[in-house]
């Protein structure tokens, strides 16, 4: 298949803990970064430096001087990138998904959920590209067409909204609890419908489907970060019957952990 030719991946990671300093042109590549928390200084050529505050996402491009790093010695973010490069980049920049004209080359992300979890996507298609090149371009385009849906402005939450998405933070924050969103719910004085569209406005899915997920993530990091067993694993993400986890992840990664273990790649 010719139509996705023509990039190539020139690296890739996810650091729960940033804490490094960029100062550098960028040779003969692009790059795509994402903040999911946190926050950091950011600067592009002489302009004045700027506080990014997560989540954000902002790209790099040859030819200019980008630096951005840590506000000071207690910042830290939550950082992704995918860096690539090839003569199908000119299509990106032509069609405007992957813009360069622009001052200020970042994008508050309104729906920080959605857009990880597909930044998460790509980053393990890239770890085991079962499919070969054209699905991981086929995702990155995706990737980067969300940013260009952003809007410059973001939607006041309501405070039921609100509280609802402190749910969401903690689901994030320790997918591994045994949830009663029943009990939430009317803990929350909202009928449980009315809880779970909220719920899924917020973070994209349905409650117990999006425990699910970060679950996943949780033991995708875990067997790319970690030599633990897979039964260890399994029990840290929050699942007793290691064959069920096995099922549940191979559905959402296509392969079984240990492939994909083998399969990781560290930056």
């Amino acid at each position: 298949m010719e139509y996705f030719d023509n990039i190539e991946w020139v690296g890739f990671n996810h650091s729960e803990q940033c804490t490094a300093l960029v100062d550098k042109v960028f040779p003969d590549y692009y790059v795509i970064m994402y903040a999911h928390t946190g926050k950091f200084f950011w600067q592009l050529d002489n302009q004045n430096p700027l506080i990014l505050e997560a989540p954000v996402a902002w790209w790099a491009y040859p030819d200019h001087h980008f630096k951005f790093g840590m506000v000071d010695d207690n910042t830290i973010w939550d950082h992704r990138f995918i860096s690539f490069r090839g003569s199908r980049v000119d299509a990106l920049i032509r069609g405007g998904l992957f813009d360069i004209t622009t001052a200020r080359p970042f994008k508050p992300i309104s729906n920080a959920i959605q857009f990880c979890d597909k930044f998460d996507e790509l980053l393990a298609y890239l770890e085991a590209p079962l499919w070969g090149n054209s699905r991981a371009i086929h995702l990155l385009e995706g990737l980067l067409l969300l940013t260009q849906e952003e809007q410059p402005f973001k939607r006041q939450f309501s405070p039921t909204e609100k509280k609802v998405k402190v749910v969401v933070e903690q689901v994030k924050k320790n997918p591994e609890v045994a949830y009663d969103f029943h009990e939430i719910s009317h803990q929350l004085q909202l009928s449980y419908t009315h809880f779970r569209r909220i719920f899924k406005m917020m973070s994209g899915y349905p409650p117990s489907q999006f425990v699910i997920r970060m679950r996943m993530k949780t033991a995708a990091n875990l067997l790319r970060q970690s030599e633990l067993g897979i039964k260890e694993i399994s029990s840290r993400a929050g699942f007793d019957d290691i064959y069920y986890f096995s099922k549940m992840f191979k559905q959402t990664y296509k392969l079984p952990p240990g492939q994909f273990r083998k399969g990781a790649v560290n930056v």
